[in-house]
């Protein structure tokens, strides 16, 4: 026997049989208002085919039953109300529209886990978005953003945040409210300052900053102990707080293009850094506890003002990408013949004499070694 609960899950099958079975049950079932229940599927198929007009099939339906609605590249001005009736929907990805708002009744839809949004024209969130409590992934990139949306501090599940090219100054410190966010991506923003307390957010994996207003990172951030990348380049870092050196996971460390003098001795405690690039900043030397970096294999640190590298870069048994050029040098250590694995060094740009340029060669006969010709 059919009640109501059996046809709307045969109506919201995958399975075309199921569909059309529902659609038959419905006839003989006068409670039933079937218009009400296939206007949601009229209006969807019409806005991801335009210019249909024939009486949505079983196709169509089953079609769109589906647990993943993609409307890319469709020129959407907005999202109907009737989306929200699509209960079963986990993911949608709805980028480059000319989205500038949401229907409320996006918050009906319990099992979304992914949305991508990236490219519109949103600048809030409605109110209902509050109710999404199982997104794990949330893309807002190259939107209008200058705060966190409220409500979404309450997904207890987040754990990728993208707000790439939007247009925040400063991050809430109730960020630190997702708990469980394991990635936060907010390059090209005009962020001038992050959270003092945002080593609260202790799962995190990946905090990408890249081309944006810093002049420091806080303390805090140290710790971070599950960070493997982070990236921020392109900012106006001066220092590094000397916390840093507690992230000991951390494999990548991108800090080109910012105002560096120096780096506190801490660094050398990040012992499973594998990516090093610091190029195009204003340090005058770097600390001998980089030797301790046991698996750095590419150290990038050109255009900036060396004079000297340490004695203990021979100490860097993996590395084999050494980038210095364009610094100040007229010599390396002795020590660098011993980078048994090293396979490319850059000098362009350099004060060696010919001379010293040979004997480096002689120290490492199976490395190329870039220079001024």
């Amino acid at each position: 026997m059919y009640n109501k609960k059996r046809f709307l899950q045969l109506l919201r099958s995958t399975d075309q049989v199921n569909v059309a079975l529902a659609l038959e049950v419905a006839k003989g079932m006068p409670a039933i208002d079937l218009d009400h229940y296939l206007e949601v599927y009229q209006v969807m198929n019409a806005l991801l085919r335009p210019g249909t007009k024939e009486e949505v099939s079983v196709e169509a339906i089953t079609r769109l039953n589906t647990e993943d609605l993609k409307l890319p590249k469709y020129q959407l001005a907005h999202l109907p109300k009737q989306i929200g009736e699509l209960a079963q929907l986990q993911s949608i990805d709805a980028c480059n529209n000319f989205l500038t708002s949401l229907p409320e009744s996006i918050g009906q839809l319990k099992q979304l886990k992914k949305l991508y949004l990236q490219d519109n024209q949103l600048s809030d969130l409605p109110k209902s978005f509050a109710q999404l409590l199982q997104l794990t992934l949330l893309n807002l990139d190259q939107n209008s953003f200058s705060d966190l949306p409220s409500g979404i501090q309450s997904f207890e599940c987040l754990l990728e945040l993208s707000l790439n090219h939007n247009k925040f100054t400063q991050l809430a410190e109730n960020i630190v409210q997702f708990t469980q966010l394991q990635k936060l991506y907010i390059n090209h923003n005009q962020l001038k300052t992050l959270p003092k307390n945002i080593g609260q957010c202790g799962q995190l994996q990946k905090l990408y900053l890249a081309h944006n207003q810093l002049t420091t990172l806080p303390e805090s951030i140290g710790q971070l102990t599950q960070l493997n990348e982070l990236k921020a380049s392109h900012n106006r870092l001066a220092e590094l707080p000397k916390s840093i050196g507690q992230i000991t996971g951390l494999y990548n460390l991108r800090l080109e293009y910012n105002q560096l003098i120096q780096l506190p001795k801490s660094i050398g405690q990040l012992n499973w850094l594998y990516h090093l690039h610091i190029d195009h900043n204003q340090l005058t030397e770097l600390p001998e506890s980089i030797g301790h970096m046991n698996w750095l294999y590419y150290l990038h640190v050109s255009h900036n003002q060396l004079d000297t590298l340490p004695e203990s870069i021979g100490q860097l048994a993996q590395l084999q990408v050494l980038e210095v050029s364009h610094n100040r040098l007229t010599t390396l250590p002795k020590s660098i013949g011993r980078l048994r694995q090293l396979k490319s060094l850059g000098l362009t740009g350099n004060n060696i004499a010919p001379a010293e340029l040979q004997r480096i060669k002689s120290w490492l006969p199976h490395c190329d070694i870039y220079f001024d010709e």
